[in-house]
């Protein structure tokens, strides 16, 4: 079966600068979220807190023990998939401890029908979000339940 590697997801992201104000576009619907991967490239572990909200509630919340500076596909973690596959109105968040949460909202893009995410802690220690409107990352094989390592979830 064909996964989606991170390189495939970083060929077709798009940073979201998280330093300024996000504009909000034009309401014009709903999204799905494809494949969303988590990522340590810093030389320290870290822990990323992770959290969907579909439609204002809560779907998914999960916490990742990450190991010091992942180099291969092996040290992703994608986490359990408990958001629904259909088109919604979402918002994607990660931190860091004792940092504020960092959000991406497809209505942000005027709601492309696909929304891959990549958190990503990075060599410096800053963590960061970047996304992909690339359909592949929508497709069958990129939502497949994916590796899950050192995870603590609890979903609302």
């Amino acid at each position: 079966m064909k996964r989606t590697s991170r390189r495939a997801l970083l060929a077709g992201v798009t940073t979201i600068s998280l330093a300024g104000c996000l504009s909000v576009g034009e309401d014009r619907g709903a999204s799905v979220l494809g494949h969303v991967v988590v990522v340590n490239r810093h030389d320290e572990d870290e822990t990323v807190d992770f959290r969907v909200r579909w439609d204002d509630e809560v779907v998914h919340e999960s916490t990742h023990e990450l190991e010091a500076r992942g180099e291969t596909a092996d040290d992703d973690v994608v986490p359990a998939r408990t958001w629904p596959d259909e088109p919604g109105r979402f918002t994607v968040s990660a931190r860091t401890p004792g940092e504020d949460w960092r959000t991406v909202d497809p209505a942000d893009r005027d709601y492309p029908d696909c929304y891959g995410v990549l958190v990503e802690v990075d060599r410096d220690g800053r963590l960061g979000i970047a996304v992909s409107t690339n359909e592949d990352e929508c497709s069958e094989d990129a939502l497949e339940p994916g590796r899950r390592a050192n995870e603590s979830a609890s979903h609302g």
